[in-house]
């Protein structure tokens, strides 16, 4: 239909036509093999969206390696914390043992006679 209006010099080949020919490969009859023939725009397309894939795919990964070092940080930040715990606590019961041992040494308590009990 296209190739009959261009034949019999109408110019009223709209571009919605052309469009439509274009996109839904009209020029090619069932059976025939496509020549796959790229242009150079759509070579760049795709190399854009390899180049996009690869700058979100970066991001991805710098975003895991710091959320892991933030990680690592804080689990340091938790382990001094709790060994500062652990080694106040140990102060006291030395402290406490050592007071018991004080005790031990310079006779012990003395025991209430039976009546006071």
């Amino acid at each position: 239909m296209l190739t009959a209006m261009a034949e019999s010099g109408s110019k009223e080949v709209t571009a919605a036509a052309l469009l439509y020919c274009v996109t839904t490969s009209c020029y090619v009859s069932a059976g025939e093999e496509i020549d796959v023939n790229h242009g150079i725009v759509d070579v760049f397309a795709f190399q854009e969206a390899l180049l996009i894939e690869a700058v979100f795919g970066i991001a991805i990964l710098v975003m895991i390696w710091v959320g892991f070092r933030k990680w690592l940080q804080h689990k340091e930040r938790m382990g001094r914390l709790i060994a500062d715990q652990n080694a106040a606590h140990i102060a006291r019961v030395e402290q406490r043992l050592e007071a018991v041992e004080q005790i031990v040494s310079d006779g012990g308590v003395k025991a209430l006679p039976e009546s006071e009990r």
